[in-house]
C-alpha cells in the first residue's frame, strides 16, 4: 500500500474531506484520498449525471388498480430491473419469470406467496427470494401494500459463500434465520381452469391447467429455493462497511450486489459512507418498520449514477453531544449496486423529484 502527502492517523480528528475512490464497484483497487473540499458537492449536475430520486409512494402500478395488473418498472439496464408492486387483490393467475430471478422487498403491507414448494407469508422489512421458473401466486394480506421487486437476468444468489470465503462466518449472513415455504392443504373452491403467465424472452405467454399449479404440493426436500429473510436479521447490515462486506445477495457475475444498511449513530454522528467515486450505479431506498419514528422522506428510490462523485453523508452530532444507543436503528437503507448503467423508465418519469429530495433522503 502506497502513502503520499498528508494522511491523518487512524481516529485522528481532521477537517479534511475523506474521498474513497474504488474500481469494479467496491471489489477492485481502491484509494482513500484526503482533500480540503468535498468533491461530491457540485454547483450543478447535468441530467443523467447527478443524483435523481423516484418517489415510489406516489407511483400507481396497474396491480394497485385491478387484480390482473402488473408491477410498474422504475429503473433498468436490460439485465437488472427494479419495479414496484402495490397489489391490492389476489392475482387471478399464477406467475412464472423464466427470464430472471426475483427478490421482493416488503416496504409496507403484508402478503402471502403461494409457490410450488408451499406457502410463505411476508411482512414489513422482509426480503423474499424467488428463483427463475418458480411458479407462484401473490396474495395480499393488507389493504395498503408496497413492494420493491428486483429482477436479475444473471443468476442471483445469497452472499453466504462470499462471506465464508473471506472469513466472515459470524458477521456476514445468518442463514439459520430464513423461513421457507410449508406445504399446505388447498381447501379453496376449485376452478375449471388455472392460468400461469410466464415472462420468457421478454414476452408474456400463458398456459392453462385443470388444477391449481401451486395447490398440489404435499412435500419437498432439498435446498431452500424460496425463502424469507428480514432485513433486521442481517448481521453485516449494521457495520460501517462497503458492499462486499455488507453483501446479502449478489449475481454470479457480480453485476449487481444487494446490501442493507442499518445506520449506527454515536455522539460524533456517523452511520454513512464518505464521499466516494466508483464505476457502478447505486440505488438507495429509505425504509422504516415504524414510519412515524423515522426522519427523512421514506419510500424514495435514489439513483446515484456512475460518472460523478457521491458526496457521502454522516448523521449530525446531537446538540448535547450524545446520540441514541446503538440498538436504536429507526431506518434501513435497501441498496443495490449495479455494474452497467441504469436508466429511469418512461413509466417512472412522472414520479421523479428534484435534487433537494435526494439530499434529504440521504439520511
Amino acid at each position: 500500500m502506497y502513502q503520499r502527502g498528508r494522511v491523518p492517523r487512524r481516529h485522528e480528528d481532521t477537517d479534511l474531506a475523506v474521498h474513497s475512490w474504488t474500481r469494479r464497484g467496491f471489489f477492485g483497487d481502491y484509494a482513500t484520498i484526503y482533500k480540503t473540499r468535498n468533491p461530491g458537492n457540485a454547483l450543478h449536475w447535468d441530467a443523467g449525471l447527478g443524483p435523481v430520486a423516484i418517489d415510489v409512494n406516489k407511483t400507481r402500478p396497474s396491480d394497485a388498480e385491478r387484480a390482473d395488473g402488473l408491477p410498474l418498472p422504475l429503473v433498468t439496464n436490460g439485465d437488472i430491473t427494479v419495479s414496484v408492486s402495490k397489489r391490492s387483490e389476489t392475482a387471478p393467475y399464477c406467475w412464472r419469470n423464466a427470464d430472471a430471478d426475483e427478490l421482493y422487498f416488503i416496504d409496507h403491507g403484508r402478503c402471502r406467496f403461494e409457490t410450488e414448494l408451499g406457502r410463505l407469508e411476508a411482512g414489513v422489512s422482509d426480503m423474499v427470494y424467488l428463483p427463475r421458473n418458480m411458479v407462484y401466486r401473490l396474495v395480499p394480506l393488507a389493504d395498503d401494500n408496497q413492494f420493491l421487486i428486483l429482477e436479475t437476468k444473471p443468476f442471483l444468489e445469497t452472499a453466504e459463500q462470499y462471506h465464508r470465503d473471506h472469513g466472515e462466518t459470524s458477521s456476514g449472513l445468518d442463514m439459520s434465520l430464513i423461513e421457507v415455504p410449508e406445504p399446505w392443504e388447498n381447501t379453496n373452491p376449485s376452478q375449471s381452469t388455472y392460468e400461469v403467465r410466464t415472462k420468457v424472452g421478454g414476452e408474456l405467454l400463458s398456459a392453462t391447467f385443470d388444477f391449481d399449479p401451486v395447490g398440489v404440493t404435499v412435500g419437498w426436500s432439498g435446498d431452500p429455493l424460496v425463502f424469507r429473510l428480514s432485513a433486521w436479521d442481517v448481521p453485516c447490515a449494521g457495520l460501517p462497511s462497503t458492499p462486499p462486506t455488507a453483501a446479502v445477495f449478489m449475481t454470479d457475475n457480480k453485476e449487481a450486489v444487494v446490501t442493507v444498511h442499518t445506520p449506527r449513530r454515536g455522539p460524533d454522528g456517523g452511520g454513512g459512507p464518505p464521499a466516494h467515486t466508483n464505476d457502478w450505479d447505486e440505488l438507495w431506498f429509505l425504509h422504516s418498520a415504524e414510519p412515524g419514528a423515522a426522519s427523512g422522506p421514506l419510500g424514495m428510490l435514489r439513483w446515484e449514477p456512475q460518472g460523478a462523485t457521491q458526496p457521502g453523508f454522516k448523521f449530525p452530532r446531537r446538540s448535547n453531544g450524545s446520540g441514541p444507543p446503538p440498538a436504536a436503528v429507526p431506518v434501513v437503507n435497501f441498496n443495490i449496486d449495479v455494474h452497467y448503467r441504469l436508466h429511469i423508465t418512461a413509466e417512472a418519469r412522472p414520479y421523479v423529484v428534484d435534487h433537494s429530495a435526494v439530499s434529504l433522503a440521504r439520511g
